[in-house]
């Protein structure tokens, strides 16, 4: 049996209390529901449970605070920042590219692992962000990654990691 959002949130601030202060000082307290919705209409469509489980644990981390939170020194994002981003990634998009060559792009993502063509694909939703600009992104598609994170870097694209 998996562990809730909330069970895992709890086992992750019980450590960094102990652990790593300056972390878990660096939790930002729970997104309004009103950014979460507005995410929703953004992106258009729902978001996956779990993630809005998080957001509504902790809207990202504190940006007065330094270091990262996770490996590979990303950050979670805020709901608000998550629009942005999406914004952003969404712009660099080429989906005529990725429409000519319809399933061969997925085919390809799973069997090298990796695609330039899906880099700010609308259904790629960013989660946490580094100092250098590379994403960790919650698969939204209804393909068979739904729910799994990517990395997503402007040079190499998207990385299913």
């Amino acid at each position: 049996m998996t562990a809730s959002i909330d069970e895992s949130w709890a086992r992750i601030e019980n450590w960094l209390a102990e652990h790593a202060p300056q972390p878990y000082a660096a939790l930002a307290p729970p997104a309004d529901p009103a950014d979460v919705a507005e995410l929703e209409r953004v992106i258009g469509r729902p978001l996956l449970r779990p993630l809005v489980a998080s957001l509504l644990r902790h809207d990202g981390v504190l940006d007065r605070a330094g270091g990262s939170l996770l490996p590979g020194y990303y950050r979670p994002i805020s709901a608000r920042g998550t629009v942005a981003a999406w914004h952003l990634l969404t712009a660099y998009h080429d989906a005529c590219e990725a429409e000519e060559r319809g399933e061969e792009v997925d085919q390809d993502f799973m069997k090298l692992g990796s695609s330039r063509i899906l880099y700010g694909h609308p259904q790629l939703i960013p989660v946490a962000r580094d100092l250098g600009g590379a994403y960790i992104v919650l698969d939204h598609r209804p393909e068979i990654d739904r729910g799994r994170l990517h990395a997503a870097e402007p040079a190499e694209g998207v990385m299913r990691v």
